[in-house]
C-alpha cells in the first residue's frame, strides 16, 4: 500500500515562522507558550521532512536560509487561502460570526474604539474584535503577515503586501510649555534651533521616531533625547514639568493645547510637514462584509476627515 501525504504539520510551520519572525526559538516558544526544546525538535522535524535545512544560527538568533524563505512564501499563502475559504463559507451561510483584528500606533485608540463600539458592533454583534496598541512598524509587519486585518499608524513604513486605504495629513510638531524662548522667536524654528535643549522622544520603531530619523539625516544633525518611551503621555507629562521639548502632530496635543498647558510650534522642515496618518490593509485577499463594514467605520472617522 502506497504512503498517503497529508502535508505538513501546522504546529510545526506556526513555531517555524514564530522562531523567524522573532529571531530566536527562545522567544518563539515563548509566545506559543512551550519549552524551546519543542520548538526546536518541530523544527528539525521539519527540515527533515522537507529535506532542506531552514535555519542557521547566529550566535543565540538564527537567520533564515534560501529554502525557508520559501518557506515562508508558502506559510503565508496557505493561512490567506484558509482564511479565504472561511470567509466564503461564512458569507455563504449567511453568519456574521468570526474574529477582526486592529492595530494601531498610540493617540488612536481612544477614538478608533470609540468607532467600533458605537458605529461597528451594534451592526456586527456576533464579531469578536481585537483591538491591539502596536508601534506604527509592527502595524504594517503585523498587516503584511496575516496577524491583524486593518491598522492605523502615524508615518508607516512603505510595504508592498499592504494598502493604504485613507490618509490624512498631520504634520510633526515640536511641542514646548508657552514662555519657552523658540515659542517666542519670530522667526521660523528649525531642528538645528532645537540642538541647545533638551528633548524627549519615541522609541525607534514608532513612525514619529523614523519621520524624525529622517529628517535628522536631512539636515545632517542628530537628536539626543534625554528621555526615550514608548507613550505619547508621558512626552506631554515631560514637557509639562518643563524637562523636554518633544515633538508629535496637533492632533495628539490638542487637549494640552486647549487648556492651555502646551503649545505647538511649526518646524521647517519638508520631511515633518509630509508626515501622514494611514488606514491600512492587506494588498490581497477576500474582505468578508464585516471586514468590509470595520473599514469603512474607521474611514469615516474624524480622524480622517
Amino acid at each position: 500500500m502506497s504512503s498517503v501525504n497529508l502535508g505538513i504539520s501546522e504546529r510545526r510551520l506556526r513555531y517555524f515562522y514564530e522562531t523567524v519572525s522573532l529571531g530566536s526559538i527562545r522567544a518563539a516558544a515563548d509566545r506559543c507558550e512551550v519549552e524551546p526544546s519543542v520548538v526546536s525538535r518541530q523544527i528539525q522535524q521539519l527540515e527533515a521532512e522537507l529535506g532542506c535545512k531552514l535555519l542557521e544560527r547566529r550566535g543565540r538568533n538564527v537567520v533564515p536560509t534560501e529554502a525557508a524563505d520559501l518557506v515562508l512564501d508558502h506559510c503565508r499563502d496557505r493561512w490567506a487561502s484558509e482564511e479565504t475559504l472561511f470567509t466564503r463559507l461564512g458569507e455563504l451561510k449567511g453568519l456574521q460570526r468570526g474574529e477582526l483584528r486592529v492595530v494601531t500606533g498610540e493617540g488612536f485608540v481612544e477614538e478608533i474604539s470609540n468607532a467600533i463600539s458605537f458605529e461597528f458592533c451594534g451592526r456586527y454583534p456576533k464579531i469578536n474584535v481585537t483591538l491591539e496598541q502596536v508601534s506604527g512598524h509592527e502595524v504594517v509587519r503585523m498587516i503584511a503577515q496575516h496577524e491583524a486585518h486593518i491598522g492605523i499608524a502615524y508615518c508607516a513604513p512603505k510595504d508592498s503586501s499592504v494598502r493604504v486605504l485613507k490618509t490624512q495629513r498631520a504634520p510633526v510638531r515640536l511641542v514646548a510649555w508657552p514662555d519657552h524662548p523658540l515659542v517666542k522667536r519670530k522667526a521660523h524654528v528649525t531642528l538645528k534651533d532645537v540642538l541647545p535643549y533638551p528633548v524627549a522622544l519615541m522609541q525607534e520603531p514608532f513612525g514619529l521616531r523614523k519621520i524624525l530619523r529622517a529628517a535628522e539625516f536631512a539636515e545632517k544633525i542628530e537628536l539626543k533625547p534625554t528621555l526615550t518611551t514608548n507613550s505619547l503621555a508621558s512626552l506631554k507629562n515631560h514637557v509639562r514639568a518643563r524637562r523636554a521639548l518633544t515633538f508629535m502632530s496637533e492632533r495628539a496635543v490638542a487637549k494640552e493645547v486647549g487648556a492651555h498647558e502646551l503649545v505647538t510650534v511649526r518646524i521647517a522642515n519638508p520631511v515633518l510637514e509630509a508626515a501622514q496618518i494611514q488606514l491600512v490593509v492587506r494588498a490581497e485577499g477576500v474582505a468578508s462584509s464585516a471586514l468590509i463594514q470595520l473599514q469603512k467605520t474607521l474611514s469615516d472617522m474624524p480622524l480622517f476627515g
